[in-house]
């Protein structure tokens, strides 16, 4: 307890900070949310390698600990494969702080809640000699329970996910579009109000339209922006439709909001020549908000959700001014694996690249916001993400891309 204490006062002292339960609640969901989304081989996980990347194995008390956090949340299926995967690698290598009977406990009692008795019956088969005398209790009352199903027994299988999910899932782990689509896109040069300045644009999506825009911010602004936001970060919020923000698990990075300066009016500036649109800061009726800084670390993501404030109360600054057109998210960082921002109803993917930014209108010629448009923010497998969000607003753009009628619906 000692070498505990005295880790725990060096963390407080020079760190500034101890892990809290959140923070290991959040450490085991990402774990989690990484293995679930990108397919990862279970037993190597456990290991620590990933992909081509080692690192250090999770403990027996860990792999444990996940299992009991994902039974908790009703996905005892998965509970049950990864204390299987740690009763394996326990067979093969007898090192470990929890014995091989403690972990075929635990594993039966998750087959007994999964209505699977006769597999609990079979975990616990080999202790019920010299087992404890809690082991060879439970595994009689095991033995009972699945003598008394009449019922023919159900095979172990997952739990069926919705359609919206494996699309999400399967742009986060690669491009899925047709090539009918592929041959629409192209990349080219665009001009602008200023001759001798082009931005080089990737077009990933013709209707509503997606770009990508390369090399459009330096290494030393984007080192810049993150040495500013750093030691500013607090965890990410979410709006909620009466105004409110809260910390919810559909979002987990670190955000900070950059004030306004030549520094960041230099920027706008740019986003405004290559998209043609006002872009200029105010503090009244602005044409568009402050830079939006966030980090992802491993894990980090954004559910799916559509950007537009749709009427939520906003800054005063705001007020006036419409609602969020479009988007601008410069990348500030490359990462090894992961982190890709996809469109789920598009089948869009745009890959983090680190100088580039992605572009796109959040709503139609009418004002309503395109649901086509709906994005998320892939977890982060290896590696550590960077983005600066832009968002320009809708009334200042009156005259540059004019309000149509009601049209056709879009969808």
């Amino acid at each position: 307890m000692s070498d505990l204490n005295r880790s725990k006062t060096f963390a407080v002292e020079e760190v500034k900070g101890w892990p809290s339960t959140t923070d290991v609640k959040g450490i085991l969901g990402s774990i989690i949310r990484l293995w679930y989304m990108y397919d990862l081989d279970l037993p190597a996980l456990i290991r620590g390698k990933i992909l081509h990347t080692q690192t250090d194995p999770l403990t027996d008390r860990e792999v444990i600990e996940i299992a009991r956090k994902l039974c908790e949340s009703g996905d005892n299926y998965s509970g049950i494969l990864w204390l299987e995967a740690l009763l394996q690698r326990k067979q093969r290598d007898s090192d470990g702080n929890v014995s091989e009977e403690i972990i075929s406990s635990r594993l039966a009692q998750y087959y007994n809640q999964y209505d699977m008795p006769w597999k609990s019956v079979e975990v616990l088969e080999k202790f019920q000699t010299n087992g404890s005398k809690v082991t060879r209790a439970n595994y009689k009352y095991f033995k009972i329970r699945a003598a008394e199903i009449k019922t023919a027994r159900k095979p172990f299988s997952q739990i069926s996910f919705t359609n919206a999910d494996e699309k999400y899932k399967e742009l986060c782990n690669r491009n899925n579009q047709t090539v009918s689509h592929m041959s629409t896109l192209r990349c080219f040069l665009t001009k602008t109000s200023i001759p001798f300045i082009r931005g080089r644009e990737e077009v990933l999506n013709q209707r509503p339209r997606i770009s990508m825009f390369h090399d459009v911010i330096s290494k030393s602004d984007i080192e810049k922006i993150k040495i500013t936001s750093a030691e500013r970060f607090k965890d990410s919020t979410v709006v909620l439709t009466a105004g409110s923000t809260t910390n919810v698990h559909m979002r987990v990075s670190q955000t900070h909001w950059m004030s306004e300066n030549d520094f960041t009016r230099r920027l706008t500036w740019k986003i405004g020549i290559l998209t043609g649109l006002n872009t200029t800061f105010r503090k009244r009726v602005s044409d568009s908000e402050p830079f939006q800084v966030l980090n992802y670390g491993s894990g980090g993501m954004y559910n799916p959700h559509v950007d537009p404030l749709q009427g939520t109360q906003s800054p005063d600054y705001l007020v006036g001014s419409g609602d969020r057109l479009a988007t601008w998210m410069f990348y500030l960082s490359s990462v090894t694996a992961g982190g890709a921002t996809v469109f789920p109803r598009l089948r869009v993917r745009i890959p983090v690249v680190e100088g580039a930014a992605a572009f796109w209108f959040n709503l139609v010629d009418d004002g309503r916001v395109d649901q086509r448009t709906v994005h998320a923010g892939c977890p982060v497998l290896l590696g550590s993400k960077w983005v600066a969000n832009k968002w320009i607003h809708s009334n200042a753009q009156m005259f540059v891309r004019p309000c149509k009628a009601r049209h056709t619906p879009y969808l």
